[in-house]
């Protein structure tokens, strides 16, 4: 291990050696200024990744809360609609039930008879 040691040295004393040394020199620090210029970048890269993922975050969080709050407002107006429909369906069925039981009683005199036939008939056929 010593001798090699030794060469070594001995090589580096020389004229070739010194030219070698030179050049492993600048090249060494060639490779750590470019690592540390890629380590810059890849640094700048991951902070511009992250903002960026932020301000996405940030988006997709005001979409879901306006897509939550506009589904809530359907909600609303469809149960809003249902009750007045359902409203509207029992006064609706009350009048069917007072025109029915109208129908249904019996007339008093004949000419009656035959014009409540008519209107039972065209009721019933107009409820199917």
């Amino acid at each position: 291990m010593l001798a090699i040691f030794t060469t070594a040295i001995s090589f580096l004393g020389s004229p070739i050696g010194k030219i070698v040394g030179y050049g492993v020199a600048i090249l060494a620090a060639i490779l750590i200024i470019w690592g540390v210029i890629a380590y810059h970048d890849r640094q700048i890269a991951a902070k511009a990744t992250a903002a960026f993922n932020q301000t996405q975050l940030i988006q997709i969080t005001k979409d879901q809360k306006t897509y939550q709050k506009d589904t809530q407002q359907l909600k609303d107006n469809s149960d809003t609609q249902q009750s007045l429909l359902k409203k509207q369906q029992e006064v609706l069925d009350k009048k069917l039930a007072d025109v029915n039981k109208k129908l249904s009683d019996e007339p008093k005199a004949d000419q009656d008879k035959q014009s409540s036939q008519l209107l039972k008939d065209l009721f019933q056929s107009l409820s199917k």
